[in-house]
């Protein structure tokens, strides 16, 4: 059996996830590790960010919802 961990733990995001493994378009699975969602970014620490750089290589950053 294969164990799947969704939630990422960081100090200051709260909610970071992998989205992997949900069905989208054509009724195919997003792939692991290519798109994550969590709570604000703002309250990220320096270990989190650190660890952010480290182990993963984000091409872009979205932001959904209103804009504060």
């Amino acid at each position: 059996m294969i164990r799947v961990i969704r939630h990422i733990p960081f100090e200051g995001i709260a909610n970071f996830r992998d989205v992997g493994g949900y069905k989208g378009v054509a009724n195919q699975a997003v792939r692991w590790q290519r798109l994550y969602r969590s709570a604000h970014l703002a309250q990220a620490s320096s270990t989190d960010l650190v660890s952010f750089r480290r182990d993963y290589a984000f091409s872009y950053f979205a932001q959904s919802g209103p804009v504060s």
